[in-house]
């Protein structure tokens, strides 16, 4: 469960967004230590007791929303002894309170309204409130039976962390060339050159890579084999899960190992496309999904024991446009012609579907090849700024730097399967210089703040 905790000055608002929902028959009150019968004896009930203390001037009062996580579903009953444990973790329990259930949403969860003045007219105290509320939370998660959630983020890696990342290697050779026995094996293998500099100054773990050159792999074994590298949190949960990916047959069967070794792991749902969180609770390490390596990746997860990819089989349709435009705008820099921009694709991946009209070229359309089911996207589907003028405009400006190296690429180029002899370019008219052209819209791209760079 997640517990979020807004402070308010205005009961009113607050009550009658949890009122409006119950009129719409997406919610219920389930539990009322305010005796009111209705929303004006209700709104009376939290004034009165704010009343008590003319001193509490802001902050009034508390909107607490508590959320499960996907999936979990607990009865009224439970939800209300669930809140009314919490409120009195905290400090709530001798307040006015009302407590909302909603159904608007896929996953279950509640709001409480609550006066922060007791009924004596003592302010409840708030201080250090969200991190009281976050060990009772995890309290009442093993209490009540609900999954352990946690919150994303986890702890931020400190300097050192960074610093002992980076110079691993060289603080890993460094012990080993004080230790007796290492430092003798370490220089009969090492030039004195090499170990002088190591031992001169911090060095990369990049730059001892490259200093160490045909030794590296013996050297970093030697390390291992003796502990003496240092190891990030993000490095021992990839290191945990990837030999539990070894292990492990299908997507399914990889998340149960996960979770039985004490890992987190939760897929999160989306729309459009779903990812898995990871984390090493011992540790208090999570991560974001898009900063972990392909393989974990939800997406390709689905293939683990088939032998397949995420290459040579179904990309998710943000995917395939990622694919597409990197691969349409490096294209598009190198081409001086419509035929050259259309093979250069085609020898990308990527199928180009010109469109005309009895003006001539209007707009183009990308697929990618060689995968299942692949979507077809207009070019100012993939980045609005992709029209045709404009990729027409940089054609041109490509052929009047460069037209003999391209004219001879294109021909060199053959055409792609079903051909594009028939291609003819045709260059809207352009009324500046192209210089003058790029200077606009480079004006109007720092307004809007997007679009590719060309």
């Amino acid at each position: 469960m997640i517990a979020k905790i807004i402070k308010i000055d205005n009961f009113r608002h607050a009550v009658c967004y949890s009122e409006q929902k119950c009129e719409k028959g997406y919610g219920e009150l389930i539990y009322s230590n305010t005796l009111g019968s209705n929303l004006q004896e209700n709104l009376s009930a939290f004034t009165q007791t704010t009343d008590l203390n003319p001193n509490i001037r802001v902050n009034k009062g508390s909107h607490i929303s508590i959320s499960l996580a996907p999936g979990e579903n607990i009865s009224n009953e439970e939800f209300s002894d669930l809140c009314l444990e919490y409120l009195d973790k905290l400090g709530y329990s001798d307040c006015p309170f009302l407590i909302y259930r909603h159904y608007d949403t896929s996953n279950e969860h509640i709001h409480i309204i609550t006066s922060n003045v007791d009924f004596a007219g003592l302010k409840v105290s708030d201080s250090f409130e969200k991190y009281r509320s976050k060990e009772i939370s995890r309290q009442l998660e093993k209490e009540f039976g609900l999954k352990v959630t946690e919150y994303k983020g986890g702890k931020k890696e400190t300097l050192d962390e960074i610093n002992s990342e980076k110079y691993k290697y060289h603080n890993g050779l460094t012990k080993a060339l004080s230790d007796p026995q290492l430092s003798v094996t370490l220089r009969s293998s090492l030039p004195s050159s090499t170990i002088n500099k190591i031992l001169d100054k911090p060095v990369s773990n990049e730059d001892i890579s490259l200093m160490l050159d045909l030794n590296r792999d013996s050297t970093f074994r030697l390390l291992d084999q003796n502990n003496l590298v240092y190891k990030s949190k993000k490095s021992i949960l990839l290191d945990k899960l990837d030999s539990i990916y070894a292990v492990s047959s299908t997507r399914q069967d990889f998340m149960a190992k996960v979770n039985d070794a004490g890992l987190y792991a939760r897929i999160l749902l989306n729309s459009k496309s779903n990812s898995i969180q990871y984390g090493d609770p011992n540790n208090d390490f999570y991560i974001k999904p898009k900063l972990m390596p392909q393989k974990f990746r939800y997406s390709n997860l689905e293939y683990l024991g088939t032998g397949k990819t995420m290459e040579s089989a179904q990309r998710s349709i943000q995917e395939q446009r990622s694919f597409v435009y990197n691969n349409l705008i490096r294209s598009i820099r190198k081409s001086s012609s419509l035929d050259h921009l259309v093979n250069s694709l085609h020898t990308r991946g990527i199928r180009t579907d010109v469109h005309r009209n009895s003006r001539g070229v209007y707009g183009l359309s990308f697929t990618a090849l060689n995968i299942q089911n692949p979507e077809t996207f207009k070019a100012t589907e993939i980045d609005r700024s992709l029209g045709w003028n404009q990729i027409a405009s940089v054609l041109q400006f490509n052929l009047s730097k460069t037209p003999d190296v391209h004219a001879s690429q294109t021909r060199e180029t053959p055409p792609p399967k079903g051909g594009t002899e028939n291609l003819s370019f045709t260059v809207p008219p352009v009324s500046k210089p192209f210089e003058e052209e790029e200077e606009r819209k480079k004006k109007q791209k720092r307004k809007r703040g997007r679009g590719p760079s060309f």
